[in-house]
């Protein structure tokens, strides 16, 4: 009898979509990590890098815990609008009011979610250092909130 990819596949228990999320928002962050961790031996233009990283990494993780609350949640009727996601959802989820109120701090999510939707090109200019942070802070939060709730690290 010959085994079809069909059939494993089918036999194959899937992975939610709120873990497929996190754990690649995680690969995000673990990637900003090595390359903080080895930026004096990259090139200059690791400023540059970092809110684009930042912004696929709060993206994924707020796709994430969306997902995890809402189980018909359909990560195509946003695309990359992620300050969407987090205004439609933040009367389910606690963490998504609080940025939704921080004016500042949705401001700059969704410029730098504007990095996410460059493609084939480049994206330079000067980002002040305290957006920058703002921005990979509020990565890190996002994921430290959906490890909290699901137990993975």
């Amino acid at each position: 009898m010959e085994t079809r990819f069909s059939d494993i596949h089918q036999a194959m228990p899937t992975m939610p979509l709120w873990s497929s999320f996190y754990h690649a928002g995680t690969a995000w962050i673990n990637t900003y990590e090595f390359l903080k961790e080895h930026s004096e031996e990259m090139a200059s233009d690791f400023m540059i890098v970092d809110p684009f990283i930042a912004g696929l990494a709060i993206e994924l993780n707020v796709k994430a815990m969306a997902a995890f609350h809402d189980p018909l949640f359909n990560p195509r009727n946003y695309s990359h609008d992620t300050v969407k996601i987090l205004k439609e959802y933040a009367p389910k989820i606690t963490l998504f009011q609080e940025i939704v109120n921080d004016d500042s701090l949705l401001m700059i999510i969704k410029e730098y979610q504007k990095t996410v939707n460059s493609r084939y090109g480049t994206i330079g200019g000067m980002i002040p250092s305290d957006e920058q942070r703002r921005l990979i802070d509020a990565a890190y939060r996002i994921r430290g909130a959906m490890s909290s709730l699901t137990g993975l690290h």
